[in-house]
C-alpha cells in the first residue's frame, strides 16, 4: 500500500493514521491554516490524474 495508490480497503486505515499525525503535530505546537483550500477529485477526473488507464 502506498498512499498515492491505496485501495477503497486501505481508506480505513489512512484515515486513522491521518487523525493520529494531526493529533501529534498539533500536541508539538503546530497550527492550522485557515488560508489553505480542500480540493476533491473523483470519477474520471481522478482517474486520470492517478494515470489510471480505463
Amino acid at each position: 500500500m502506498t498512499f498515492r495508490f491505496a485501495e477503497e480497503k486501505d481508506c480505513a486505515l489512512l484515515l486513522s493514521l491521518i487523525k493520529e499525525l494531526a493529533a501529534y503535530e498539533k500536541m508539538e505546537g503546530a497550527v492550522a491554516l485557515d488560508e489553505w483550500t480542500t480540493y476533491r477529485l473523483t470519477g474520471e477526473t481522478l482517474e486520470k490524474m492517478a494515470g489510471v488507464n480505463n
